[in-house]
This record gives structure tokens, sequence and C-alpha cells, in this order.
């Protein structure tokens, strides 16, 4: 795993390795699996395998899950580096009080979330600390900020409420020799810059309706890399997109800084499956 470590390290600190740095993000192994697949190690197995014919550095996995470590041993044994994936404070948070009510809170009442908020800091410190017992390369810290067009919460919001609690969850993850990823979901450029002052080394985000390639250069901007650029939406428009997906990542991958990913958004085998060829196309 050694390779793929500094591979990945030296992309996050905004080389450009060749071939690309590449992997899987939120990939569920379920989508992985064919039916009548029964490989030992359950739905660990079957990622585990794709990701190594496949060529991948890493991929993610879901701190929590149903065979988590067991995934992170596998991929290690494969010379694939584990990122280990942990939930952000606010949307943790908001599960804890009601979506709706929670909502509305950080607009019209935030003092009234600090309570959960902490209580999700303290859960999301506890993923940090699994991480490093399984060995991860990096951490991924979920916080779905963003949608297709801008900001699900209001920045001034994340700024004072969430941004301090993920830099203690970055600072924590830096500190066992751990990079952090803010995972933002959409389009979010305009928390790039508090993400590089929170300590984290890298955003993963699809770009939202404005794509990947304005969030890489608000990434680049900021001194920050990007992990994503092959855009769910493309996997479902026949080979020639698929191709051209992988190779419009690959160009923005050459200039540094740059992990080569899905966007977080595969849910089906079929998308699974043009996800691998859009990688290998990144990949030539």
């Amino acid at each position: 795993m050694e390779q793929a470590r500094e591979r990945i390290l030296s992309a996050l600190w905004g080389e450009a390795p060749q071939p690309v740095v590449a992997g899987f993000t939120y990939v569920p192994p379920s989508v992985v699996a064919v039916e009548g697949d029964e490989s030992r190690g359950g739905d660990a197995m079957p990622l585990a395998r794709a990701a190594a014919e496949a060529g991948l550095d890493f991929v993610f996995v879901r701190h929590g899950a149903a065979g988590s470590v067991r995934l992170a041993a596998l991929l290690v044994e494969r010379g694939i580096a584990p990122i280990w994936a942990i939930d952000g404070v606010l949307w943790s948070a908001l599960e804890a009080v009601g979506l709706e009510e929670g909502l509305r809170a950080t607009m019209l009442d935030p003092g009234s979330l600090e309570s959960p908020l902490d209580a999700a800091l303290d859960r999301a410190l506890e993923g940090v600390w699994a991480a490093r017992a399984a060995g991860a390369v990096a951490v991924a810290v979920g916080e779905d900020l963003a949608g297709e067009t801008g900001p699900l919460v209001a920045p001034d919001y994340a700024n004072d409420a969430l941004m301090p609690r993920l830099a203690r969850i970055a600072q924590e993850a830096t500190s066992l020799g751990m990079p952090a990823i803010l995972h933002a979901d959409g389009d979010a450029r305009v928390f790039v810059p508090a993400a590089a002052r929170a300590g984290f080394q890298a955003v993963h985000a699809s770009g939202g309706a404005s794509g990947f390639a304005p969030l890489a250069a608000a990434a680049r901007a900021a001194g920050l890399a990007a992990v994503g650029g092959i855009p769910t939406g493309t996997l479902s428009g026949g080979l020639a997109a698929v191709v051209a997906a992988g190779t419009l990542a690959a160009t923005l991958a050459a200039g540094g800084g740059i992990l080569v990913a899905d966007d977080g958004g595969i849910s089906t085998h079929e998308e699974y499956v043009a996800l691998v060829a859009a990688l290998e196309a990144a990949r030539r």
C-alpha cells in the first residue's frame, strides 16, 4: 500500500502523478457485486477485488458500515489505500432534532443546535480514531453543505457554527498522520476558503450545475486539492460520454492536485460499470 499512499499524498500536496491518482468515493459495495456472487468476505470482497482489478489507488470506506474494518483490511492486502469516510456535524445533528426543524433553527435559533452539534463532533472524533486503527491513509468528512446551484446552509452559519467543529476533526486527523478531505456535495466553491483555513487538505464535491472544473480551480486558488471529476450524470450517456468524462478529468489532473473519482452519487450497478470505464480512460 505504500506506493498508493505516496501517490495520494503527492496529489493532495498539488503534484500530478502519472497515471492519475484514481479511486472510488461513496460507491456502495452492494452495487459492485453481481447476482450470484457469493464471494467470501461479503460485500467487502467484491469491492476490494473490483478496485484492485481497476488498478485504483484508494477507496472510501464508510465508518460504521457493516464490514468496514474487513474492507479496509482487504484493500490494504491489495495495495489500495483506505480513506475513512466519517459523518460531519451538521447533518448528524439535524437527524437528532428533525431535518425540517433543524434547518429552520440554523436561521432562526442557531443556539438550540449547539448541544447536538457538540454530540456530533464527539462521534466524528471517534470516527477519526477508528480510521487510525483501520490503517486509513486519509479521512473524508461528509458535510453536505451545497446543492446543485450553491449553498444549502447560510455561509455565515457554516463559518460560525460548523467550520470550528470541522476544524477540530481535521486537526485531529492531521495530528494522527491522516490528511483530511471535506466532502461538501454540490457547488461548494463558497466554502472552499473556509475549508482551507479549517485545516482540510482537499475538497470532494461534484461542483453542481457549474461542473467540477470551477470547483477544482477554487480549490487550487485556496491551496487545496480536489477529489472527483467523474459526474454521475454522464455515466448513463453511453460509452463516448463516459470516455470523454474520464479524459476531461485526466486533463484537469495534469495540472496537479486532483484525485480522480466519482462525485459520490453512484447508486446502481450500471453506473458503477460506467464509472470503472471512465476511470480507465482517465488513467490511460
